[in-house]
């Protein structure tokens, strides 16, 4: 844990001085190097120890690593602290802390609560979890967008450019994409491809993965509102919508496990982050001028549209209804891309 939070840290500094490739190229690294000498112990009967060490040797190698390379870029100039910075760096970063630590347990919540629950078996949990793979994997580009983005976007907030509710704009509608799409690939040939690569046995993972991906639109409309609110330093707002968020989730859990089963966590999740979403929308929408019907509205109707059409056609074809929707995304979001035509006109090349 130690190590990795060194990652994170050394991580953090890349962003700031907006060189994410870095991050890249030592994860190129370290995790084919994890994974190969981690496949090696086990062959080689080292067990779960010989595993754990194995992980704990990569991070650590990383950490320092990544120390080296941050020393190498960034000139430090060590000082000691005066207790009004020290105050001010608390004040400000407890909540952002705080908030990111909740919607961990928010994005974890539906594997959590059904390993705790007595109403599934062990085998459902474990569908469960291959399904949310999915949604983890996803998860990652808009996550990785909105640390790169930041330094930019802050940037666009002290020269009050506009960029800055641009940028929210791009990727609220990328979300609603991304997510999209990849709904519409669970629903459709999920269930096909899960039981060909794991066998039969797996076919709840499969019809599972058509509503796990769904679950990127709220949190990347979260995460985009968060960062650009976090630009504007206002640090409390994103925890107070992260914690709405796990509140509902707690209060329509147990009504969503009992109409839906095993896909009750999922929808309970996914009530919870649109919840978080709305409260951070609505506070962008104060801060800034976030278009709410361009950016949530129209890109909902158009993903909605192309969702009902293929759930209204599946039961004639599969393959027609997937194709149908598809029209319908490129369509409409043909349409959304010339309407914020000026998103990539407003932007510097850098900051694209």
């Amino acid at each position: 844990m130690i190590a990795r939070a060194c990652v994170h840290w050394n991580q953090g500094a890349f962003t700031a001085i907006e060189k994410n490739r870095l991050t890249l190229q030592q994860e190129a690294v370290f995790r084919p190097l994890e994974l190969v000498a981690g496949v090696i112990v086990v062959l080689n009967g080292g067990g779960v120890v010989g595993l754990a060490l194995v992980h704990t040797i990569a991070w650590w190698l990383q950490a320092s690593s990544g120390f080296w390379v941050v020393r190498k870029h960034v000139r430090f100039e060590m000082h000691l602290l005066s207790r009004r910075q020290i105050i001010a760096i608390l004040r400000n970063g407890l909540p952002i802390g705080f908030a990111a630590a909740v919607a961990i347990w928010l994005q974890q919540g539906p594997l959590i609560v059904a390993k705790q629950s007595l109403l599934f078996s062990p085998d459902d949990i474990g569908q469960l979890a291959v399904a949310m793979q999915a949604f983890f994997i996803i998860l990652v580009l808009p996550t990785a967008i909105g640390m790169a983005a930041l330094p930019a976007v802050s940037r666009s907030v002290l020269r009050g450019d506009g960029n800055d509710t641009l940028f929210a704009a791009g990727v609220t509608i990328a979300g609603w994409l991304l997510g999209t799409i990849g709904g519409l690939c669970g629903l459709a040939i999920g269930p096909g491809i899960v039981t060909a690569l794991l066998g039969p046995e797996y076919r709840l993972a499969g019809e599972l993965l058509g509503l796990t991906p769904w679950l990127i639109i709220p949190i990347t409309i979260a995460i985009t509102c968060r960062q650009v609110l976090i630009a504007h330093e206002d640090y409390l707002v994103p925890l107070v919508g992260v914690v709405t968020g796990l509140a509902i989730f707690g209060v329509v859990l147990v009504p969503c496990i009992s109409t839906f089963g095993i896909y009750g966590p999922v929808v309970a999740a996914g009530i919870g982050m649109v919840a978080w979403a709305v409260v951070l929308v609505a506070a962008l929408m104060r801060r800034t001028g976030f278009d709410l019907a361009g950016c949530v509205a129209l890109p909902g109707l158009v993903c909605g549209g192309a969702a009902g059409t293929y759930l209204v056609l599946a039961d004639y074809s599969v393959a027609i209804a997937l194709g149908v929707a598809t029209l319908i995304l490129v369509a409409g979001f043909a349409w959304l891309a010339c309407r914020y035509k000026v998103l990539r006109e407003g932007l510097s090349p850098g900051e694209r």
